[in-house]
């Protein structure tokens, strides 16, 4: 009984298995993933900002900016303090009239809309809601720097964002600013 069951179940696994065989080759796919995208991605002709080669064309341009950092570590207090001086080129063909800023550490202020995101318990690489930590950039001031003369800038904190309005527009194509902060 045994025998003939086994037989049987070889039989029809040998029969499943040539027709199968059986079916016709499946059609190739004509889908290129590469030609769906390319045209968003890479522009053969290139414009006046970039090239075809993926090099900077004769109207590219990027702003440019140094820093000059001052800073102090308190260890008793676990605080480091500092100025910074940004001196800023702007090398876009249009004047600017307010520079922005990314104040990146402001993600750990008690205040700040990531840390309202923040899990109650320990469950975030970044800490939790609970902790007493209260990080984040405390600016006392901004200044615009002309020559020898100093004057306050009008700013704007939001978040992880500051914007320094400026009084007046910097100048397109070389205008450099310097301010402390």
């Amino acid at each position: 009984m045994i025998k003939a069951r086994l037989a049987w179940a070889m039989g029809t696994l040998l029969v499943a298995g040539t027709l199968n065989a059986q079916q016709p080759a499946a059609t190739q796919s004509k889908y290129d993933p590469h030609a769906l995208f390319s045209p968003l991605f890479y522009t053969q002709n290139g414009n006046e900002y970039r090239a075809a080669t993926g090099e900077p064309g004769p109207s590219y341009w990027q702003n440019k900016v140094d820093y000059q950092i001052n800073a102090k570590l308190d260890d008793t207090k676990n605080e480091v303090s500092g100025t910074v001086t940004i001196t800023y080129k702007n090398n876009s063909p249009l004047k600017l009239p307010y520079l922005w800023l990314q104040l990146d550490q402001n993600l750990f202020n008690k205040e700040s809309r990531g840390q309202a995101k923040m899990p109650a318990t320990g469950r975030s690489r970044y800490g939790d809601a609970k902790s007493g930590f209260d990080g984040g950039y405390k600016i006392k001031s901004v200044q615009l720097i002309n020559g020898t003369a100093t004057s306050n800038a009008n700013y704007l904190i939001t978040d992880t964002r500051m914007q320094v309005k400026l009084a007046n527009a910097l100048a397109a194509k070389g205008g450099t600013l310097k301010f402390k902060i």
